[in-house]
């Protein structure tokens, strides 16, 4: 029997999701390493998924980010940076 093809793609909006939740549960559980996760987590997107107008792309595999981001997209990171603590960090530069 063979594996299902696993769906290994990273997408910029449900990595937003899961950012603000570990940034809410860090700040909720007073958990500092939930927080780092998200900060790491936020640079990552924006280090490698930012493009160079300043927009982001919706998904991206093997290391190939494409698809440019839509209005669906950019909400869902802004969203989890200002849940991230204040700090200067590239992830708070996100357009």
């Amino acid at each position: 029997m063979t594996q299902p093809i696993t769906d290994d793609k990273v997408l910029t909006s449900w990595n937003g999701m899961m950012i603000a939740a570990l940034a809410d549960a860090g700040r909720v559980l007073n958990e500092p390493a939930y927080t780092t996760a998200a900060q790491r987590a936020a640079d990552a997107i924006v280090s490698h998924m930012a493009t160079a107008d300043g927009g982001l792309y919706r998904t991206m595999r093997n290391g190939e980010a494409k698809i440019p981001g839509s209005s669906k997209t950019t909400p869902g990171l802004s969203t989890a940076c200002l849940r991230l603590e204040p700090r200067p960090a590239r992830s708070t530069q996100v357009a």
